[in-house]
């Protein structure tokens, strides 16, 4: 019945940003860890511009507010949530497939993933990584947060 119902919820975007933005505090502790993971409160205007960041998967784009609007590209394989993200943020917002991009080899400096693998089954993780992989600079940063239980 719960499932159902966070089924329903996901379906309109403002409405389950609503009913997570509540049930999770406004994700406080969660966005104090990407800036700190990030360094994002040392990094100046001109410095974060320079840094790519890619969100993977973006969902509604909640977390995009985190970063420079110019140096951020959030993905999400849901047209509705990217719809949604463009509209409410005005990012950089794509609808891709994690597990093969359009992005260059070596394209970005840091990557967050957050609460996106307890959805996935091993086989596709294990691609999804290695595409993360290809896409991050060899000195580049990946944040994985996972705030559900994985095998």
């Amino acid at each position: 019945m719960f499932r159902k119902f966070i089924k329903l919820l996901s379906l309109k975007p403002a409405i389950f940003n609503l009913f997570r933005r509540i049930i999770e505090f406004n994700f406080i502790t969660i966005k104090k860890v990407i800036k700190k993971e990030f360094s994002l409160n040392q990094l100046s205007f001109d410095t974060n511009n320079n840094i790519k960041f890619l969100d993977v998967p973006c969902g509604t784009g909640e977390f995009s507010r985190l970063f420079n609007s110019s140096s951020y590209i959030g993905i999400d394989i849901s047209q509705g949530y990217i719809d949604y993200a463009k509209k409410i943020y005005k990012r950089n917002f794509y609808c891709q497939d994690a597990r093969k991009t359009d992005f260059q080899d070596c394209y970005f400096d840091r990557v967050l993933m957050l609460g996106f693998l307890h959805h996935i089954d091993r086989p596709n993780i294990i691609v999804i990584l290695q595409e993360i992989k290809r896409v991050l600079k060899n000195d580049g940063k990946i944040l994985l947060i996972e705030d559900a239980p994985v095998k």
